[in-house]
C-alpha cells in the first residue's frame, strides 16, 4: 500500500472536495482522482459517494480514514527509529510535558538533571495530556509527562506520583494561618481558576460540588504562571495541584481538610522505543523532585 495515497485520502476528506484537495497536495485533480483510484482497487472498496458534494466517505471509507493516521503515524515512527539507529536521527531529547507541570515540580527536577547531563540537547514542549499522548505515538516526542492513564496499547506508562490538590494563596492571607483549608473557607473568597473545559478546572468543580458548594471565580486563565501571578497580587486565592506550585515562591501554599481531590502523574513513551539513560534520568530527577518540600 502507497502512504502517499493514503495521504492524498485524508486530505480529501478534510477538505471534502477534490479540487481543494488537489491544490493543497500541488496535484492535478485528474492525477488526484487517479491516485483515489488506485487505492481503492488496491483496498477492494469504494471510499466515497462520488455524486454528493461535498464528498461523502462510504462505510468502508469512514473505516480506512479512521486507521490512516494511525498507519501513518507508525510509518513516521519506523522511519524516524531507522534513522536514530543508523546515526542520522537529531540527537535532541523531546518530551512533551503536561502544561500544569512545567513550573513547578519540572522546573525544579531539570536543574538536577541538567548537572549530571550537560551535553545532552533537550527540547520540552507543554502540551495537555490527550496532544501529548498523540506526539508521542507519532514520533514526534520521545517521552510525555501526563496526567491521566493512556489506554492505547501502543504507549507504555510508568506512574511518577500522586499530586493532591492544594490552596494556593498569596502572602499574608488570613486562611494562611490555619493548618488546612476548607473547601467551604476557599467558596466564600474570589478566587483565580483555569477556564472551564481544563481537566485542572473539571476537578475543581467536581471537588467544589461534592460537597454542594459553588466558588467565586475572580479571573479565570488558562497559563499556571499567570494565575500564580495574580494569586500572589492578592486578587485571589486558587486551587491547584501540589506538583505546579512546589518548588515556586512568594506564596502560600496549604493543604485542604478532609479529603483532598487528586491527579496521577506519569511518564509515557512508545513501546517500540523505551526511554534511554538520559531520558531515564529525567524521570529519576521528576520524582525526586517531586517528593522534596
Amino acid at each position: 500500500m502507497n502512504l502517499q495515497r493514503l495521504r492524498s485520502f485524508l486530505t480529501v476528506c478534510e477538505t471534502g472536495g477534490f479540487r481543494r484537495a488537489a491544490d493543497l497536495l500541488g496535484l492535478s485533480q485528474p492525477a488526484l482522482t487517479r491516485q483515489i483510484q488506485v487505492l481503492e482497487a488496491e483496498m477492494g472498496a469504494r471510499l466515497f459517494h462520488r455524486d454528493r458534494q461535498p464528498v461523502a466517505l462510504t462505510e468502508a471509507g469512514r473505516f480506512v480514514a479512521e486507521q490512516a493516521g494511525r498507519l501513518l503515524g507508525e510509518a513516521a515512527f519506523l522511519r524516524q527509529e531507522a534513522q536514530r539507529l543508523d546515526g542520522g536521527r537529531d540527537p535532541t531529547l523531546r518530551i512533551g510535558v503536561l502544561q500544569s507541570l512545567l513550573e513547578g515540580v519540572f522546573s525544579a527536577a531539570l536543574i538536577g538533571w541538567r548537572r549530571d547531563w550537560p551535553r545532552v540537547p533537550l527540547r520540552v514542549m507543554g502540551f495537555r495530556s490527550s496532544q501529548i499522548m498523540t506526539e508521542v505515538i507519532d514520533g514526534r516526542q520521545h517521552l510525555g509527562l501526563i496526567g491521566e492513564v493512556p489506554t492505547d496499547p501502543r504507549l507504555v506508562w510508568k506512574p511518577l506520583l500522586e499530586d493532591p490538590y492544594v490552596a494556593v494563596l498569596p502572602p499574608q492571607h488570613a486562611l494562611a494561618a490555619q493548618p488546612r483549608v476548607s473547601l467551604a473557607a476557599l467558596a466564600m473568597e474570589g478566587m483565580v481558576l483555569p477556564p472551564p473545559g481544563f481537566g485542572l478546572r473539571d476537578t475543581v468543580d467536581l471537588a467544589f460540588g461534592a460537597e454542594g458548594l459553588s466558588p467565586r471565580v475572580t479571573a479565570e486563565l488558562e497559563g499556571i504562571g499567570a494565575i500564580l501571578a495574580l494569586v500572589r497580587a492578592g486578587l485571589g486565592p486558587s486551587l491547584l495541584p501540589f506538583s505546579a506550585v512546589n518548588h515556586i515562591g512568594g506564596l502560600e501554599i496549604k493543604p485542604l481538610a478532609g479529603q483532598a481531590p487528586q491527579r496521577s502523574i506519569g511518564a509515557i513513551w512508545h513501546a517500540g522505543r523505551p526511554p534511554d539513560p538520559a531520558a531515564d534520568a529525567l524521570l529519576s530527577s521528576v520524582s525526586y523532585a517531586a517528593a522534596r518540600p
